[in-house]
């Protein structure tokens, strides 16, 4: 009897151990969702040239990011201006080689060319991002 129940045990746990490895992958392909808001171009005055209009690409995109996370990156254009806001959750971001913690609501910029890396606490933190770049 003791020996059925080791084996009923063994089997129920490999079990277990496959479902939760199928589990995790599905998780990582979800850390990061993102949904495209708006994408398309525009014109802006340019101040340096006297105010000449210019077309620019133009997207919006909301983006859900699970917590305990640090990502380098996570598909943002690296030659676009982002203006961007934590709409929900607590995020910590690195942006240019400084560490900052990010409060709801808060909007802030990241140059074009310069990498923006976040961290997440516990809570999913949900962002707003708007990018503009040179078509």
């Amino acid at each position: 009897m003791k020996r059925i129940t080791l084996i009923v045990s063994g089997v129920c746990g490999a079990g277990l151990l496959a479902l939760a490895s199928t589990f995790a992958q599905q998780q990582q392909s979800q850390l990061v969702r993102s949904s495209a808001v708006f994408e398309g171009k525009t014109r802006l005055r340019d101040a340096r040239t006297k105010g000449e209009l210019r077309d620019v690409d133009v997207k919006i995109q909301n983006v859900a990011i699970v917590g305990g996370q640090k990502l380098e990156s996570f598909g943002l254009r690296s030659d676009a201006i982002r203006i961007v806001q934590l709409r929900g959750g607590e995020l910590i971001t690195i942006i240019g080689g400084k560490r900052q913690e990010r409060q709801e609501g808060e909007f802030w910029t990241v140059p074009a060319g310069v990498p923006m890396a976040v961290e997440t606490k516990d809570d999913t933190a949900s962002i707003q991002v708007f990018e503009i770049s040179k078509p």
